[in-house]
């Protein structure tokens, strides 16, 4: 089966809802078409692609002509995109100036108290070589190690999520960069091994904490975060 062939088939509207009505039982061209708001010709049409991709076979039983989901074929490519998936990864990168020191936007990524001022509500923090690094964020259980640690200039973790299939502990890698500017600090975030499902919703999380530690690093309090909703008691 080509993977791509099956998801190009997929694509239509039509084709997927045909595959639903035979998922279960084998029917023919007339039984799918009067389900559907096309002819038989078309319904003749899309299963002609649908079966050239592998996912539905031909049978006969007597003088009907029926279609059925080919079971094993489709788990062979539900199999196939799904390590393809896990496979497959991505990388967010990015910098922000901060108006703090260095040493005060170091100690924002090593010391928990600091660390829960911008991200997270617990942090447990051993900022040493295989050190714990563990954050609850929004009820998200985020699991790792330091990798590597250089003070002030680099902070490097791996990064999961406890329970996480997608993205289990200490699966990805995020590095922190810290370089000394005549303002401040400039931060360059570098999360790589990411699987490419989880690349977008890392980046919209990491802008949100960074903004939150722009704040935090200047020693302004950035107040409760607007992305816990877990209720207060």
């Amino acid at each position: 089966m080509n993977p791509d062939a099956a998801l190009k088939a997929l694509a239509e509207p039509h084709r997927r809802a045909i595959l639903r009505l035979v998922a279960g039982d084998p029917r023919s061209v007339g039984e799918i078409a009067s389900h559907l708001d096309i002819t038989g010709q078309a319904v003749s049409r899309h299963l002609k692609v649908l079966h050239e991709a592998g996912l539905v076979d031909e049978r006969r039983e007597g003088t009907r002509h029926l279609f059925v989901v080919s079971k094993a074929r489709w788990q062979t490519l539900a199999t196939r995109l799904r390590t393809e998936s896990r496979s497959v990864s991505d990388q967010f990168e990015t910098g922000v100036d901060l108006p703090a020191p260095i040493e005060e936007v170091f100690r924002h990524l090593t010391d928990p108290a600091a660390m829960v001022r911008w991200m997270g509500q617990h942090a447990t923090l051993d900022p040493a070589t295989g050190g714990v690094f563990e954050i609850d964020i929004n009820g998200v259980p985020v699991r790792g190690r330091y990798l590597e640690i250089d003070p002030p200039r680099r902070v490097v973790v791996s990064w999961g999520v406890a329970g996480s299939t997608d993205l289990p502990p200490g699966s990805t890698r995020v590095e922190f960069t810290l370089t000394p500017t005549t303002s401040g600090t400039h931060l360059h975030l570098v999360h790589c091994n990411l699987p490419a499902s989880q690349a977008p919703m890392h980046a919209t999380g990491w802008k949100h904490f960074l903004d939150r530690l722009a704040l935090a690093a200047t020693g302004a309090d950035p107040g409760p975060d607007p992305w816990n909703l877990a209720p207060r008691r």
